[in-house]
């Protein structure tokens, strides 16, 4: 471990390079699918994170990691030699999922467990400073995600229409003439198509599909993520949006979405349900957030705590007018050797089952795989965090999972 704690006094001097950031604006690219069009903001305030990225979990990355973490069978190249291949990744698969998985004994011994644990309690104190100075940067450049949220809306005709599975109810916000809060305007109309989803005859929740946007009048902007809030509470899980980052740049109506999957919220659905979209951000040409103004410095409220909710992202059907009906699947099913719908059996347990399974996921355990069903769905249907790690199943394969889930995970 000598390798790694060597650096550990040159950390401060990393971590003073984030005082000095200043504002540094890019043009926008002419089309949508591209990296944020603040790029260059972003890459000057995090520009000490890969170095102090190499002076700490680089060396623990590489040394334990590279086995599994550089072409699988492990998710993510974090433990590549390649310095900007594991920097990516590292940032890609999230420093909480990593620090949690390298004290986890059960992950992967003799290499996680215990004798990380320093080493990961001195990367989170110096992390945690600079990932606060990152964000006081981005502050005060004005290139900060501040999120914008539309005002909640309710209509019955969603309820109302649930038992014809071919109607969606289009949901409109005008960000200028209605915005939230009040000094927030912004000359631009977001929509998205809302239905009650039906599985198996019972109404579980919510599909949401083809979020649009377009521009009431002025130069274009750019929409970062968004998400899905239900009666006030964000629905955490609903993660088939969230790296949407599109250019809207017409007074025609643009679809920020097509071919995805769609997002479900599973909740029992109510007349009275109240809809509201939320953007991690939105910038104008130079990237600047023009959500700055209306955030206040510190929150006039403490912000609310969320309960955990049950949600998933499902594909969408193969028509944009029909639902394919959901073909019954069962646990058992799942672990058999039936070629069809054998999917665990013949693609997950090799991995996943056993005294010590990966990440501590045994699929062949029903109580395991039913408390993990969003993840396991969610990580089916990523090609950038793919199970398994080695590439996506068919489509097929997929939708035996996705149908189990549907069917509400039965044994």
């Amino acid at each position: 471990m000598r390798r790694i704690w060597g650096p550990l006094i040159s950390w401060t001097i990393i971590l003073t390079s984030f005082q000095n950031c200043g504002k540094h604006s890019t043009s926008g690219s002419g089309s949508n699918g591209v990296s944020k069009i603040f790029s260059g903001a972003v890459s000057t305030c995090e520009k000490a994170l890969p170095e102090l990225y190499r002076t700490t979990y680089y060396p623990l990355l590489t040394g334990k990691c590279i086995s599994c973490h550089t072409n699988g069978p492990g998710i993510g190249k974090f433990g590549h030699p390649d310095l900007t291949t594991s920097y990516n990744a590292f940032r890609s698969i999230g420093r909480t999922k990593i620090d949690n998985q390298a004290v986890n004994a059960a992950h992967n011994p003799p290499y996680t467990g215990a004798v990380n644990q320093t080493a990961i309690n001195n990367f989170k104190t110096v992390w945690t400073q600079a990932e606060a100075d990152v964000k006081d940067c981005e502050i005060k450049s004005g290139f900060s995600e501040f999120p914008v949220i539309t005002k909640q809306m309710t209509d019955p005709k969603i309820v109302a229409n649930a038992s014809n599975q071919s109607l969606w109810v289009k949901l409109i916000w005008d960000m200028d003439l209605n915005p939230n809060p009040v000094a927030l305007r912004i000359p631009l109309i977001v929509t998205i198509e809302a239905r009650v989803a039906v599985i198996g005859g019972i109404q579980r929740g919510y599909e949401f599909r083809n979020p649009t946007a377009k521009l009431k009048s002025g130069a274009p902007v750019v929409i970062d993520g968004i998400s899905v809030i239900m009666n006030g509470y964000y629905q955490t899980d609903m993660t088939v949006y969230e790296k949407i980052n599109f250019l809207v740049n017409s007074t025609t109506e643009m679809n920020m979405a097509p071919g995805y999957a769609y997002g479900l919220v599973v909740l029992p659905p109510s007349a009275t349900d109240k809809i509201s979209l939320m953007f991690d951000g939105v910038y104008d040409s130079r990237g600047k957030s023009l959500g700055v103004e209306a955030a206040p410095a510190e929150p006039s409220t403490p912000p609310p705590t969320f309960p955990p909710t049950t949600t998933t992202t499902m594909p969408a059907p193969t028509t944009t007018t029909t639902t394919m009906p959901v073909v019954f699947t069962t646990f058992a099913e799942l672990i058999s050797t039936d070629p069809a719908k054998g999917v665990f059996k013949n693609s997950c347990l090799g991995c996943h089952s056993g005294p010590t399974p990966r990440a501590g996921l045994d699929l062949s355990n029903y109580t395991q795989a039913k408390a993990n069903a969003a993840e396991i769905v969610s990580r089916t249907m990523n090609p950038d965090n793919p199970m398994p790690p080695t590439g996506l199943l068919p489509p097929d394969k997929q939708t035996v999972i996705q149908n189990w889930v549907k069917s509400g995970a039965p044994p």
